[in-house]
């Protein structure tokens, strides 16, 4: 039966059109760390360069929802958290958030708790910041929601989080911030014994400090490394016009840097970023590598109305635009050629600038998906499309969850997979090294 023979752990499938080996992670009806249970569905997912627990992996279970830390290469995996269970600070977790997960093994994460607090963890776990917590200087007021726990290589967690009781400045309440806890025992809370210290990175009304006159007026998605922090934010002249339209952007902070500009809504963007060619229509979710290169999607109008996969590099950018390394109505290449129509999410970016992303592309039998990596030299390679082998014995991919990449190219994606064995449909997690 394919299933038992599943669970003996983890498979490896060599495609000979690839240099690395495809593995199976996890599979829907095997068992979980938490034994008692099966696997059913899998959601978010982050991968390092940890050995041997390399892959976070959110599941839903067969009576629960849990974030695992599991070997792609089979040996046993372990539970970080599953909702319901006890946190540290003596709570419940409830929905937990996006994983990630460091080279030391630690993932990091935000989460609702009990008593309508929420948190951010990181380790098997500990307190990172809660609910309560005191909000640093030159901020004020208390920690409320907490969001997006990204934990780097250097073992510092980021957040971003909302503010009760921030000031009030110039008519705008400052009541958003993004944060950094670094140092002592990795946990900034005082309350629950941290001794590391926590600070303010950017909060609601603070300048954008390479665009004279403009704020930022929301914060939304974040993204952390050793280098720095990425974010999506919206701006304005004046936060506290109600009337006037925001600006989306996208936004990198090294540590212990200034705040750039990596792309800005209305502002010039490749492939023709002269005067009347294209701009940023809106920017997407970033995510940054350890080498300060930040990868994000965005929507263009003007000369060219698309979709572009951008790669920003220190060393030419935000001096220049961003580099267009992949565009809707790019082929794929020979000898399939297929379209990519649009593209899902945020890519991955590893240290060298490679791209990882997921695309929905038109093949000769309709429009399908495929997860391929961009080189930084500008080679594509193909991870995985609809109808290819997986390395589940006599299944095919059927479709694609979004993928992520460490800061060496290892990536991990969920997918479901089709095969003539009953049940004819599996969820499954794959890694691709």
């Amino acid at each position: 039966m394919i299933i038992a023979a599943l669970a003996l752990g983890a498979g490896a499938f060599a495609h000979p059109a690839r240099a690395a080996t495809l593995k199976t992670v996890a599979v829907q009806n095997t068992l979980s760390p938490e034994m008692a249970f099966a696997y059913r569905k899998f959601r978010d997912v982050a991968i390092s360069d940890a050995s041997p627990r390399r892959a976070a992996v959110f599941a839903q279970l067969r009576g629960a929802k849990c974030l695992f830390k599991l070997d792609p290469d089979g040996g046993p995996g372990a539970t970080v958290a599953c909702q319901r269970g006890p946190t540290p600070d003596g709570r419940a977790f409830g929905n937990l958030g996006v994983p990630s997960i460091n080279v030391a093994g630690e993932a990091g994460l935000a989460s609702r708790v009990t008593q309508g607090r929420t948190g951010v963890y990181r380790g098997d776990p500990s307190v990172v910041a809660t609910t309560g917590d005191a909000v640093p200087a030159p901020g004020s007021g208390l920690l409320k929601t907490l969001s997006f726990g990204r934990i780097t290589d250097a073992g510092d967690v980021a957040f971003e989080s909302t503010i009760s009781g921030g000031a009030v400045v110039l008519g705008v309440e400052v009541n958003q911030g993004i944060f950094r806890c670094a140092g002592g025992n990795g946990n900034c809370s005082v309350a629950n014994g941290g001794t590391g210290v926590l600070t303010t990175l950017a909060l609601v009304n603070d300048a954008v400090p390479d665009r004279a006159g403009r704020e930022f007026c929301a914060f939304e998605e974040l993204a952390a490394s050793s280098f720095g922090i990425a974010f999506r934010a919206s701006t304005k002249l004046d936060c506290a016009n109600n009337a006037e339209l925001e600006a989306v952007g996208v936004f990198r902070q090294p540590v212990g840097g200034p705040i750039q500009t990596i792309a800005l809504q209305g502002e010039p963007s490749n492939p023709f970023p002269a005067p009347g060619g294209t701009t940023y229509l809106l920017p997407q979710a970033p995510t940054i590598a350890n080498t300060g290169i930040v990868a994000f999607q965005a929507s263009t109008t003007g000369i060219l109305a698309t979709t572009v996969l951008y790669r920003c590099a220190p060393a030419t950018c935000p001096a220049s635009p961003a580099d267009d390394a992949v565009s809707a109505g790019e082929t794929d290449g020979p000898p399939d050629n297929n379209l990519f129509v649009s593209f899902f999410t945020a890519p991955g970016v590893n240290d060298a600038g490679d791209i990882v992303f997921d695309a929905r592309i038109r093949q000769l039998s309709g429009v399908h998906q495929g997860i391929y990596i961009k080189r930084a030299a500008g080679a594509l390679d193909v991870v995985a499309r609809t109808g290819d082998l997986s390395s589940i014995p006599a299944a095919t991919f059927f479709d694609f969850a979004p993928p992520a990449m460490s800061p060496g190219g290892k990536v991990v994606f969920p997918a479901r997979v089709k095969q003539t064995a009953s049940p004819h449909t599996l969820r499954a997690v794959f890694a691709f090294e």
